[in-house]
């Protein structure tokens, strides 16, 4: 988890990074079913 968080925080203005925020929604809202 702390390993995400950390390369989240790396790459947050990095193109990667708004596919990861969408990949993550994505499981939070399966997760929620």
């Amino acid at each position: 988890m702390m390993r995400m968080n950390e390369h989240h925080n790396i790459s947050n203005n990095s193109p990667k990074a708004q596919s990861t925020l969408i990949f993550t929604y994505t499981n939070t809202q399966m997760n929620s079913k």
